[in-house]
């Protein structure tokens, strides 16, 4: 992996991960689960990653897909605030992972919302019948206390 002061960008001092996409493939459970219901389905990703990459061949870049990558790069990583939730097409790719930066040593928080859906920390203005207020202003609270956690 290039070190981002090789290409002339500033070093990475923690990572924020809301529900991230980690590997370009469609075969965990969570996307069979997760096909074709709720915000963001299996299907929306493979529109979404068609848009986002030149090729498949692209998506085998662990710069797309970070999971690829081998434990000692994945070693080279800040620590990790990670927000995953139960009703997304990603959702067992992000427990992948996490796990993987565990492997390589990397600090991680992982809270995981299982019943939630994609962005749902997004619609925290959202009116009833929205359920997923609390949810959504618990991990808007949590991840600005991570992130100044990082940076005191």
């Amino acid at each position: 992996m290039v070190a981002e002061k090789d290409i002339g960008v500033p070093e990475i001092d923690h990572q924020l991960l809301l529900y991230p996409v980690t590997n370009h493939a469609y075969d965990t459970k969570s996307y069979d689960e997760n096909a074709d219901k709720f915000f963001l389905t299996g299907r929306g990703m493979v529109w979404f990653w068609n848009h986002y990459l030149r090729d498949d061949i692209d998506g085998a870049n662990i710069l797309a897909s970070p999971l690829r990558a081998r434990e000692e790069t994945l070693a080279e990583l800040p620590p990790v605030t990670l927000y995953s939730c139960g009703y997304d097409p990603l959702r067992d790719e992000q427990f992948a992972y996490a796990d993987a930066l565990v492997d390589a040593g990397v600090p991680v928080e992982h809270t995981h919302y299982d019943d939630m859906i994609h962005d749902f920390a997004n619609m925290s203005q959202l009116s009833e019948p929205f359920q997923g207020i609390e949810a959504a202003n618990d991990v808007q609270e949590r991840a600005g206390r991570a992130l100044r956690e990082a940076f005191e």
